[in-house]
């Protein structure tokens, strides 16, 4: 039999048979051959699940299906795929593409999400992947090539540790001029506790790339200070010992000023009231010690000797002879109207970076009151002069 044969519906009748639905009649046949089959509604199997469209061996070659065509999959049509014109093809809802099992798939999670899930690994081959978005790793990232930045990296604070830096990864010839700049580090993000000894090399920083640290009024001999070398443009450092130039300079100035007066008893060292307190900054620093005062007597032709003290112990004096005691500087009272001034100049090493109390005492000899900053009549007459004394101590460094 050939030609075509048009009903409005075929149904099998079963054995070897075919009958049209309005009733036309059955057709029973062992095979059935013709070039076309045009149905108006469907071709439907007898029962559900009944019937397949070809077999292992006679496959059909080609289907075609039109504009917006679907192609329903499941007894409730649960799962379709939707042809969009001149698009693509659309799985339903938040079905999933899987491949070998239900663990690896493609699937639209949402609207706006698309998931991509492998039992193991997602392998991308490609000469380049191009990803137009922000990507957010979860797990660890492992790169073999190299990472190219158009824009500058942001890290958190405190997470890239110098352990985790392999040696030598990151050395000056791997970085390009101006390609780090302070402003790209946050607060605190590099601290000495996050560099390494010897990770920092003077010919690698340049004069203005420290800033902010607190001014130093002083600095011991074992202190690193670090200079510029004008010569080389770079940063050096040395010890405090070291430092050209720092040799005999003053350390700080520090004065004792009485413009008071004050009545000294006779026969032993007394103060004077003339005093000060200075910390060394280093140990090895020598103090420069002067003072001036002004003396008066009681009595006229009596002696008065001035000597300094290093808190208890007296400085800079002669050795005590006998009974004769010793003193640095001594004047003798010839008169009770006016006064006997006396110096004291003396370079004191006390090796130390304690606070100090320097102070000038007087020995004045028994038989006569001792004045400091007044004469012995101290008459009411503007020509009866009150006067002042001083004392001066320099740190000189070593």
């Amino acid at each position: 039999m050939t030609g075509v044969i048009k009903v409005d519906d075929i149904q099998d009748a079963g054995a070897n048979s075919i009958v049209s639905s309005n009733g036309s009649g059955t057709l029973t046949l062992g095979s059935f051959t013709a070039p076309n089959i045009t149905a108006s509604t469907a071709i439907l199997p007898d029962a559900s699940d009944g019937a397949a469209i070809g077999s292992a061996s006679l496959e059909w070659s080609d289907i075609f299906l039109a504009d917006g065509a679907v192609i329903n999959l499941g007894d409730d049509q649960d799962v379709t795929l939707t042809h969009v014109a001149d698009t693509g093809i659309q799985l339903n809802s938040t079905n999933k593409l899987m491949f070998n099992d239900a663990s690896q798939y493609i699937q639209g999670a949402s609207a706006t999400v698309l998931d991509i899930a492998a039992t193991d690994e997602i392998e991308l081959t490609a000469t380049l992947v191009d990803i137009n978005a922000n990507v957010e790793i979860s797990g660890t990232a492992v790169t073999t090539g190299v990472h190219t930045f158009t824009a500058v990296p942001v890290f958190p604070n405190n997470t890239i540790e110098t352990a985790d830096i392999q040696a030598d990864a990151i050395t000056a010839a791997k970085i390009a001029d101006n390609a780090v700049v302070t402003a790209g580090i946050n607060a605190d993000a590099i601290t000495a506790a996050k560099i390494a000894d010897d990770a920092i090399s003077e010919e690698h920083l340049d004069v203005t790339a420290i800033t902010g640290h607190t001014a130093e009024t002083s600095v011991a001999d074992g202190d690193l200070v670090v200079i510029h070398d004008a010569s080389a443009s770079a940063l050096r450092k040395m010890t405090k010992a070291n430092f050209v130039g720092s040799t005999g300079k003053i350390g700080q100035v520090v004065q004792g000023h009485l413009n008071t007066i004050a009545t000294i008893s006779a026969n032993s060292f007394q103060p004077t009231g003339l005093t000060l307190n200075i910390t060394p900054s280093a140990s090895s620093s020598k103090i420069y010690l002067m003072a001036t005062v002004s003396l008066g007597i009681g009595t006229a032709d009596y002696n008065q000797g001035l000597a300094f003290f290093r808190d208890s112990t007296q400085i800079g004096s002669a050795a005590d002879v006998s009974a004769r005691e010793g003193v640095q500087s001594m004047t003798r009272g010839l008169t009770t109207s006016g006064y006997s001034n006396s110096s004291l100049v003396f370079l004191d090493s006390p090796s130390s970076t304690s606070q100090i109390t320097y102070t000038v005492k007087l020995f004045g000899e028994n038989g006569a009151a001792h004045y400091i900053n007044r004469t012995g009549q101290d008459a009411d007459q503007a020509h009866k002069h009150r006067s002042a004394s001083t004392i001066i101590a320099m740190e000189v460094l070593a």
